[in-house]
């Protein structure tokens, strides 16, 4: 993560910003590549308003008022210890010893810490988690804040008290210890699969060779897992959970001041007498001309991946302004080769579906450049030739001006956009926090002062200096090449990869094409339309225009962010109002139209007019509905009006893009039915749905069957603008979005409305039957189980449905989890739905031993009849509550979700806008004897399940 940074003098800052300009054109001393702003080891500034310092004990902690979202707080405890450090009798152990902080405390012991997380409405694995890596363990809490006598909002004592135990009263009871240890094993279970077992097995130990990282995979190993004494976690802990080994970050709505004032009093973890060394480890160096081919196949692997690895010298990541500019070119360059790959991968016969290059840090300073892509089927060679072809015109010929200038207008429009949006997300906070205290290269910097600071070094880094730049990430000549497939895929041997790539140099290759593009989307404004009617809903004071074509608007003013305005249009009518002759056309076809550009413009000219613009759009055709996804800036609202007017009026079909997209399908497609996780998931779907051609998921077959004309057809047919209600939410300027609305919406031409009728056949009646799937060289097995009946759909119920899926959660992981050690995760989804028909659904997911199977479904039902039968633990249910509740007070504070409940609310379930508002009251109106007269219902149905189980 990011480094520690140096605190600076206030004073300073202030005075660099007042020195700033924000003209682009200021004349500026070339010779003065920092732009008069101090030296190349001067210091940079840490964000102004967050307080840092070390607790008498040694542990650091960094503390910001934060009040996006509103009465939440952010809380990670960093431990500077991961699997790295383990003995070799403890590989694993520090990923166990990440489990049992969760399973007992001094303070909350035997179950008594989640239970206290539920009470707060907080749900497992989602507001309550940890990760532990090669180098570190974080944990991590999202928790609702407490208000005082005094009005003063404040994080429950109970859980700075977690954190305080978990810093060094985390009990290792053996009973514990071994009741955890089974999850900890399904966990291994859980994640071993084609990609496990070449990346973590294979492609890092061959990375990492010669260091300790190579054996230390933070999953370890199960035998060691299986049998070590809680003794040898509790040695490990206590080894390394040390007050000057970790940190705090504590981001959220509180008072920072008095969080800070108070803090030393919530932590005992006693100063120790003597400072750890903790052990830094990093890569051998790179070797001149060194070269590493490595082909690892998988007969369940589904996709081809080559990497080239270019291992550089090592750095320590410094926090001056040498590094900030030398980071700034890197984000450049990143953004220019990304838009010549994409460039490529849009051209017919390319050999690969998609392509990029970053750079990659390991272990304390080490670092790669890695390009890398995933071939299509049978172009290995070509891909390998494509990825060196690039990387050698880079060296040869560096950037053209118009590609410089591009990515430059860019990355400032970025800068721009983040210091006009004061109302940043805690959770980025904290995680920017944790990641610098961690050393890992991000900077949380004031993004006033980082725009202005950008504006000053930006329009001085020249072509020269990328160009050096970028030969520097491959002048130490140490390549690791990876190539990873599957087992019946034709590949090239090793000997013919090393050829191609000592060919490199000799490569006829072309410079780049400079193309330049305004930045003018509509050549010709449309004559405007009117806004016939307008209504302010009296409920949300959202205001309502009905507009000349029949289209509906709805805009709704909130605080959710400064800088941001976001749209969703819905319409009834989707892929199930197509022919059966057409419906891979139709599933296909917003992909086609995507990738085929809109009006004069090809996609990748579309991206590049866009460079500098922060508004983007998104049009979408599900089974039942279609819509459009869209977000700007305030400054860039005009551009999400001119993109959604393009859409409507001048969707089109190139016919080199749709080969290209198709070519790609078939990538993806070629191989999925090898990989047992993909063959259960379709499996799932065709039970759920009846085999119906409308659901199924696309086979390689089915791409022979897809026809341009049909799907721009069906696109044309899509783009009625009376069958929609178009819906922005945001820092809405009303006055200044009027004239938008009617010139590119109003405008639009009406076209023919669609038939909404569906087909009976389209949603048949499930069969109770149980499916048995063998496949995969796994020991695992992985369960689905459903129960669905038609339900009348009503808001009531589905308030009922949210708390009773909350209930089922909690029951689950308690029983089937914890108490049985049957499962690392298991989870319960309950929807309900309305359109086109009225559906009441329960799913339940698993993964366990496949000789455990029998055991746990009859676990699951015998939980979910308790609940049939009256038993529901009013505690337990009280939780699923609050739950619920928390769920909607983070929900109303995103303009995202508001814009879709405002469109659902009027498109489907044809009710008041102030649906979404009623959910607390409807919450609170649920009865336990609610939960149980629905399950009784979905138990009438006899469930079906889906079980996977391994080859015999």
């Amino acid at each position: 993560m990011k480094k520690f940074l140096l605190k600076q003098c206030v004073a300073l800052v202030f005075v660099i910003i007042a020195g700033l300009s924000v003209c682009l054109g200021t004349n500026i001393d070339s010779s003065d590549i920092y732009a008069g702003l101090g030296l190349p080891s001067d210091s940079i500034p840490l964000m102004q308003k967050v307080r840092k310092g070390v607790l008498p004990n040694g542990i650091k902690y960094y503390i910001l008022k934060n009040n996006k979202p509103e009465n939440r707080a952010f809380l990670n405890l960093v431990v500077n210890a991961g699997s790295v450090l383990e003995k070799d009798d403890e590989q694993g152990l520090a990923h166990f010893v990440e489990h049992m902080s969760f399973k007992g405390t001094r303070r909350f012991p035997k179950g008594e810490l989640l239970d206290y997380f539920r009470s707060l409405g907080m749900r497992w694995g989602k507001d309550d988690n940890a990760y532990t890596s090669l180098d570190e363990t974080v944990y991590h809490i999202d928790v609702p804040i407490v208000t005082d006598k005094k009005g003063a909002k404040q994080i429950p004592d109970k859980i700075l008290n977690i954190l305080d135990d978990w810093t060094c009263f985390v009990m290792f009871n053996p009973e514990d210890v071994e009741d955890e240890r089974n999850v900890v094993l399904e966990e291994v279970r859980k994640i071993k699969d084609a990609n496990a077992r070449l990346w973590l097995y294979k492609v890092y130990p061959a990375l990492y060779h010669g260091s300790p990282y190579s054996n230390r995979l933070p999953i370890g190993l199960s035998e060691i897992i299986r049998s070590a004494p809680a003794s040898r976690l509790k040695n490990f802990y206590k080894t390394w959970y040390r007050p000057d080994n970790m940190a705090l970050v504590i981001v959220g709505d509180f008072d920072d001041v008095a969080l800070e004032k108070s803090l030393p009093s919530y932590f005992h973890a006693p100063a120790p007498d003597t400072l750890l060394q903790r052990p830094v480890y990093d890569l051998p160096l790179p070797q001149k001309g060194r070269m590493d081919v490595e082909i690892f196949t998988d007969s369940e692997l589904s996709y081809v991946y080559t990497g080239l690895y270019y291992k550089r010298m090592p750095k320590h990541i410094t926090d001056d302004f040498a590094s900030l500019r030398e980071g700034l070119i890197d984000s450049l360059i990143e953004s220019m080769i990304a838009q010549r790959f994409a460039d490529e991968a849009d051209k017919v016969g390319a050999p690969y579906a998609g392509a990029g290059a970053h750079n990659e840090r390991a272990a304390a300073t080490s670092r790669f450049y890695v390009l890398g892509a995933q071939a299509k089927t049978g172009n290995t060679k070509d891909t390998i030739k494509a990825l060196l072809e690039e990387k050698e015109r880079i060296l040869r010929y560096g950037w053209t001006d118009a590609e410089i200038e591009r990515a430059k207008r860019s990355l400032l429009s970025y800068f721009e956009r983040l210091q006009a949006e004061t109302r940043q997300e805690s959770y980025d906070y904290a995680q920017k926090f944790t990641n610098h205290l961690l050393g890992k290269g991000e900077r949380v910097l004031d993004d006033e002062w980082m725009f202005l600071v950008a504006q000053k070094l930006v329009p001085l880094i020249t072509a020269k200096d990328l160009a050096e730049a970028a030969q520097n990430y491959f002048v130490d000549d140490d390549l690791t090449l990876f190539v990873l497939a599957p087992e019946t895929e034709k590949l090239p041997s090793k000997m013919e990869i090393r050829k191609i790539v000592n060919s490199t140099k000799k490569m006829k290759i072309l410079p780049p094409k400079s193309e330049v593009f305004d930045d003018q989307l509509v050549r010709k404004n449309p004559t405007p339309g009117a806004i016939l009617k307008e209504t302010t809903d009296k409920e949300t004071d959202a205001i309502v225009w009905e507009l000349s074509n029949g289209a509906k608007v709805v805009l709704k003013q909130t605080i959710n962010k400064d800088n941001e305005i976001a749209l969703y249009a819905l319409a009834k009518g989707g892929t199930t109002s197509s022919s059966i002759e057409d419906i891979m056309s139709a599933r296909l076809a917003p992909e086609m139209s995507s990738a085929s550009g809109v009006g004069d413009y090809s996609r990748q000219e579309l991206h590049k007019k866009l460079a500098e613009k922060q508004a983007s759009i998104f049009f979408w055709i599900g089974t039942f509905t279609r819509g459009f996804d869209g977000l700007s800036t305030i400054k860039d609202v005009k551009t999400l009006f001119e993109l959604l007017y393009l859409d409507f009026t001048q969707p089109k079909m190139d016919s080199d893009a749709v080969k290209i997209l198709l070519s790609q399908y078939k990538t993806y497609l070629a191989n999925q039915d090898i990989n047992p996780e993909i063959s259960f998931s379709k499996e799932v779907t065709k039970t759920i749905h009846g085999n119906s051609p409308y659901f199924n998921e696309p086979e390689i077959s089915d791409l022979s069957k897809v026809n341009e004309i049909a799907a721009l057809n069906f696109i044309k047919k899509s783009l009625n603008p009376s069958d929609y209600t178009f819906v922005f939410v945001g820092n809405i300027d009303i006055k200044k979005i009027k004239p938008y609305v009617e010139t590119y919406l109003a405008s639009i031409p009406n076209g023919e409305t669609w038939d909404m009728a569906i087909d009976s056949i389209i949603q048949p009646e499930v069969v109770a039957e149980k499916k048995e799937i063998y496949k995969g060289k796994e020991n695992k097995s992985l369960v689905f189980m459903s129960w669905i009946i038609r339900e009348k759909y009503s808001q009531e119920l589905d308030a009922e449905a949210s708390i009773l899926k909350e209930y089922m959660n909690i029951i689950l992981v308690e029983n089937i989890r914890v108490k049985l050690g049957g499962t690392y995760s298991i989870s319960s989804d309950l929807s309900l739905l309305h359109f086109p028909y009225d559906e009441l659904k329960l799913e339940i997911h698993f993964s366990c031993d496949p000789k455990r199977v029998d055991e746990l479904v009859a676990a699951v039902e015998k939980d979910i009849k308790t609940v049939a039968a009256g038993n529901i633990d009013r505690d337990t249910f009280a939780k699923a509550k609050r739950a619920c509740e928390k769920l909607w007070e983070k929900a109303v504070q995103d303009n995202d979700t508001i814009a879709g409940s405002y469109a659902y609310s009027s498109v489907i379930y044809n009710s008041s806008l102030s649906r979404i508002n009623k959910w607390p009251s409807l919450y609170k109106a649920v009865i336990p004897k609610n939960l149980e007269d629905m399950v009784k219902k979905l138990l009438k149905n006899s469930n079906f399940q889906v079980v996977l189980y391994p080859e015999k």
